[in-house]
């Protein structure tokens, strides 16, 4: 009564159960038995006088917002505020932003994708880095249905944080490239969140993101005479995919989402991460 804290409240912190588990598993959280102490915790690492506040806060920029997986508010506005956190301890030196760096950074971004996977994630926010963004790959949850989000930091920064939902390396590098492009287009300079879910919408920067990532993964021009010549045996893909400077998955996962080939064929080309 003291604190005005009211079942709703305590419902809400109910459905952050694995977000609550994932913070006290890297030292965020100590362990809070009793959900009262919970819900004032939450209130003061997310900033917010009642946790009710969080479902009107998590209505923000929201891109490629999905019809077919439902989104809960209070995990969304928990799993954003979560990636802040995240990324706002990675340090860099750079805070300013510089496009043109990141647009000459493709190719070697591309690179990264024939590395272990181990060594992925530390190459990826070595070179964004370089280009004054942030990078980090965060847990998702059921409720927020997210590939990837933007986002400005306290200080300035910029933000890039994904996440494997899936975990097929080809949606990665696909969802990683689509972000590039929102950033290139300037989809995100003026916006401080933009979050990409995992269906797209048809709208007009969505479509310019995906048309950035297909080409910037895949040349268009020699795709189409790819697709031409009709011959998609597993030689014949790998092949095309070392001329684009791209993992065979990447090939394959665009013949499966275009349709050209059924998902049962060549899934031994696919290749997932778990980071």
């Amino acid at each position: 009564e003291l604190n005005n804290i009211k079942d709703t409240e305590i419902g809400i912190v109910k459905k952050l159960t694995k977000i609550s588990n994932y913070l006290r598993k890297v030292g965020v959280l100590k362990d809070l038995p009793i959900l009262d102490d919970l819900v004032l915790w939450y209130r003061n690492w997310l900033g917010v006088s009642n946790l009710v506040n969080m479902e009107k806060l998590a209505t923000a920029k929201m891109f490629r917002r999905s019809l077919k997986v439902q989104t809960d508010p209070y995990v969304l506005y928990a799993w954003t505020h979560m990636c802040r956190f995240i990324a706002g301890r990675i340090s860099n030196n750079n805070v300013e932003l510089s496009k043109e760096k990141l647009r000459n950074s493709i190719e070697d971004i591309k690179k990264i994708m024939f590395l272990d996977a181990n060594f992925i994630i530390d190459e990826l926010t070595k070179h964004f880095a370089d280009c004054g963004i942030v990078f980090c790959v965060v847990q998702h949850f059921t409720g927020a249905p997210v590939q990837g989000a933007i986002l400005q930091l306290t200080d300035g920064r910029l933000a890039l944080c994904m996440t494997l939902r899936g975990s097929f390396a080809g949606i990665f590098w696909f969802s990683l490239m689509h972000e590039i492009g929102h950033i290139l287009n300037g989809d995100v300079d003026n916006d401080k969140e933009l979050i990409d879910y995992s269906d797209s919408v048809d709208d007009g920067r969505e479509r310019k993101a995906d048309e950035f990532a297909r080409e910037a993964l895949i040349n268009s021009n020699d795709y189409r005479r790819f697709l031409a010549k009709g011959d998609f045996a597993e030689d014949a893909i790998v092949c095309f995919a070392e001329q684009q400077g791209v993992i065979p998955c990447i090939v394959v996962e665009r013949l499966h989402k275009e349709d050209i080939v059924p998902y049962t064929m060549h899934t031994k080309l696919k290749k997932r991460y778990k980071w």
